[in-house]
């Protein structure tokens, strides 16, 4: 609209101007005309009629409500024209939306509606709820419009609920007595105000065991394990079983029922309290070594026919009786010498017992056996037990060795004047192979006792590490030493000390 336009500031609307205008119709002058004549041009003059009818907006609404959660709600509405275009009273309801989110509990709400139509677009109200009164606006945004004109619609409402007389309900239930069956006793609304004491989904009047949950098919008795056995019939009602034993399970069919069965997992005997025992010999097959073989309690269930100790089982030789140590057989003596063949050093050949089973034998073949014999691998006479006889010369020549021998005071050293006796020996040892050489050590008492054993094993060392150098091989040379543990003089004296300070040489014939 334009601004520039002028008014008079005295007598700005003068109503006078009216009082000569002609053809001005009251307003229902012109609805009647309008109704009565549609489609033509209107006559105030004849349009008399003093009344009409029109059809009332019509409309269909749909609502949507949805808990969100604990007091927060949401709301959906529509508003649908029902009236065509075509209609000729056209007066129609917008087509409308809103939503509406709230919050809304016990004595106070919050409403938030937002409504869209073509006419009056979109509009966002505010309503709050105090108890029974409810007060809002149905558009905020006109207290915002800029200018000096605002307004805004109010509304509110007040609840007033109305009062009805008291529902007589004599047994208390919740169930009037008018919907009651059964008055005098508390009952649910399923069952019309009757009884159901167990909550069986039976009523009482209709339950056999009325005080314990069951099934409709046995009339509200009890079957705990479900094996079609009613409970006040099933001797075992907490475990599935089979009518034959009255509601028992006999898992294992060995006609013991598992309660009473020592063994519900294995078909058994009734004398072995429902375990296996194949063997009859009254050791149920888990405690039986030997649950195919009939054996006595103390062996474990298994038999042990020679009586020797040994099971059967482990027994090689199970009807003569023999020591555990050959396997339950008796100790055999094939050469039939008294001896074992367990003890028999030769149990194929007849020999003593002293001398373990074998006979005695004669290596050298020199007349004398062997346990007689000083010397069993040389023969020897019987005079000199079995051993060669000595030459005087041979003893004459190890005298002469033994005499001659010297060393060096304190020292392992061989002086040389001893080389021409021991050469004398080296020769003799040459022409006699089989002989070997006793080397013995020994000392004063001079010095301590680890120093002088210590000197006699050099000094026996020594001869033989001389008599090796002329040809002697080492295993016929055998060396001992004694230090000071075996003097042949007084070692008070220089003479006794002087005789125990030697080394010894003796002919050793095997």
């Amino acid at each position: 609209l334009s601004r520039n336009f002028s008014a008079r500031s005295t007598n700005p609307f003068d109503l006078t101007v009216f009082q000569s205008a002609t053809n001005l119709y009251e307003f229902d002058q012109v609805i009647d005309s309008l109704i009565n004549n549609p489609g033509q041009d209107w006559i105030a003059d004849q349009d008399t009629a003093s009344t009409f009818f029109m059809r009332t907006p019509s409309a269909f609404s749909l609502q949507f409500d949805y808990h969100i959660w604990k007091g927060f709600y949401v709301n959906a509405t529509s508003m649908i024209n029902l009236i065509g275009k075509k209609t000729d009273a056209k007066v129609k309801v917008p087509n409308q939306f809103s939503i509406t989110p709230s919050f809304d509990i016990a004595g106070i709400g919050l409403h938030l509606p937002i409504s869209y139509n073509k006419y009056s677009g979109l509009r966002a109200g505010i309503a709050t709820r105090l108890g029974p009164l409810t007060v809002g606006i149905t558009d905020y945004r006109t207290l915002l419009a800029r200018g000096k004109v605002k307004g805004v619609e109010v509304f509110a409402g007040l609840r007033i609920p109305v009062l009805y007389g008291e529902v007589k309900d004599d047994d208390k239930d919740k169930v009037s007595n008018k919907m009651d069956e059964c008055r005098e006793v508390p009952g649910i609304w399923a069952f019309k105000g009757c009884p159901d004491s167990d909550g069986d989904g039976i009523p009482d009047s209709m339950d056999d065991c009325a005080q314990e949950p069951g099934l409709a098919e046995f009339k509200g008795c009890p079957d705990r394990d479900g094996d079609k056995i009613m409970d006040k019939y099933d001797d075992c009602p907490d475990l599935a079983g089979i009518a034959e034993f009255k509601g028992c399970p006999d898992t294992d069919g060995d006609k013991i029922i598992d309660p009473k069965d020592q063994c519900p997992e294995l078909a058994g005997e009734l004398y072995m309290k429902g375990c296996p025992d194949r063997d009859h010999d009254s050791i149920t097959d888990l405690e039986d070594l030997c649950p195919d073989n009939f054996g006595p309690k103390e062996n474990k269930g298994c038999p042990d026919t020679d009586n020797d100790g040994l099971f059967d089982y482990i027994d090689e030789c199970p009807t003569v009786a023999g020591p555990t140590e050959n396997r339950g057989c008796p100790w055999p003596d094939t050469d039939g010498d008294g001896v074992l063949d367990r003890n028999d050093g030769c149990p194929n050949t007849a020999g003593p017992k002293e001398n373990g089973g074998c006979p005695y034998k004669d290596s050298d073949k020199d007349g004398l056996l062997d346990k007689d014999d000083s010397c069993p691998n040389t023969p020897g006479p019987k005079s000199n037990k079995g051993c060669p006889v000595i030459e005087k010369e041979v003893i004459e020549v190890l005298k002469t060795a033994f005499d001659n021998l010297g060393f060096e005071l304190g020292k392992d050293v061989i002086l040389a004047g001893s080389y021409a006796s021991l050469d004398e020996l080296a020769e003799v040892l040459g022409k006699k192979p089989t002989w070997k050489l006793q080397i013995s050590g020994h000392t004063d008492n001079v010095g301590d006792d680890d120093s002088n054993l210590i000197l006699s094993k050099k000094r026996a060392e020594a001869v033989k590490n001389y008599l090796i150098t002329k040809g002697i091989v080492t295993d016929r040379l055998m060396v001992e030493y004694y230090g000071e543990t075996k003097p042949v003089a007084d070692n008070t004296t220089s003479e006794g000390r002087a005789k125990n300070r030697r080394v010894e040489m003796k002919i050793v014939i095997e």
